[in-house]
Parts: structure tokens; C-alpha cells; sequence
């Protein structure tokens, strides 16, 4: 592998945890397909920088969904603290970038970040672990539901998927270690 293809299996390692080939091709795919579903979608409607934008945003959203329902990535981020997993989830701001590209408003970005830094708070300080992943995938479902009956953007996946990936993957994590 060449100098800098180590660099890049390392920031992957990083990110998701020593998946396999199968499991990573996984991940890229369902990421690659919604990126380029997105930005085509978008770039017909607000031209190619909110199509660049917002594709990113897809992969980075669906890939991190599939992802962290792979134990290996799992486990990558079991180790982290609890100020560590709500400066986490506090750092996901991408459906901040929805309503500057002018494809939803500023009060739904507000409240999908702030619901899941609260979902976050609440499932790691409150739920037990035993019971934190059934009520964590619980919740998740039913704010994606009610997101998507509420949300009539044109980008009205993000909100199911943004709370799958958060709170039902993220925000339910185990105990560390």
C-alpha cells in the first residue's frame, strides 16, 4: 500500500473502527448511491454548490447511519467519555446546512440539533445500559416518523435518517470500558 493509502486506512480506522472489506464496501455504497441521489436532486433545483453541499452531507449522514450499526464501529467509540459523546453529538451540525443552501428552514435545523444533543444527554446519563439501545432505536423511530410527517422540504430524508445515525446509533452506545 503506498504512503498514501496507509494515511487513508487510518483516517477510516478512525472514523468507523477496523471494518472488513465487506462491511466498508457496505458503508461506501449506501453512502456513494445517497450522495449522488441528493446532489442530483438538489443541484436541478438550487445549482451545483448546494448540490456539492448537501451530497456531502448525505454521505456523511448515511454512511454514519449504516455504519454505526456495525459492531466494530461500535466498539471503536465505546471507550469515550460522556462529554466526549455529547461534544459529539453537539459537532454534528449538518442539517445546520439545509436552510443557507435554501432547502428548509432555520427552526426545523435548531430543533433536530438540539434534539438529538438532548436525546443524547438523556439516553447516555439516564437509561441504563442494558436498556439504552431498544430505547435509544425507540426513540430514533419515533422522530424520524415525526419528522418526516412534519417536514415538507424537498430534503425530507434528512430528518429520519440525521435520527437514526444519532439517536438511535450514536446516543446508544454502551457504558465505556
Amino acid at each position: 500500500m503506498t504512503e498514501r493509502g496507509d494515511v487513508a486506512a487510518r483516517v477510516w480506522r478512525g472514523l468507523v473502527g477496523p471494518l472488513g472489506r465487506a462491511e466498508s464496501a457496505a458503508v461506501l455504497g449506501v453512502a456513494a448511491v445517497t450522495g449522488l441521489a441528493v446532489a442530483r436532486q438538489t443541484g436541478t433545483r438550487r445549482g451545483p454548490g448546494a448540490a456539492l453541499l448537501l451530497g456531502a452531507v448525505a454521505v456523511d449522514v448515511t454512511g454514519g447511519m449504516v455504519a454505526f450499526q456495525l459492531p466494530a464501529t461500535r466498539e471503536r467509540y465505546r471507550s469515550s467519555s460522556l462529554a466526549d459523546r455529547l461534544g459529539l453529538a453537539a459537532a454534528h451540525v449538518q442539517c445546520l446546512a439545509l436552510p443557507p443552501a435554501g432547502e428548509g428552514t432555520w427552526s426545523r435545523a435548531l430543533a433536530r440539533w438540539g434534539g438529538v444533543v438532548g436525546a443524547t444527554a438523556v439516553l447516555q446519563a439516564v437509561v441504563p445500559e442494558r436498556r439504552r439501545r431498544a430505547a435509544g432505536t425507540a426513540l430514533g423511530v419515533v422522530l424520524a416518523a415525526a419528522d418526516l410527517a412534519t417536514d415538507r422540504s424537498a430534503q425530507r430524508w434528512l430528518g429520519p435518517v440525521w435520527h437514526l445515525k444519532l439517536v438511535a446509533g450514536h446516543a446508544t452506545l454502551p457504558d465505556p470500558r
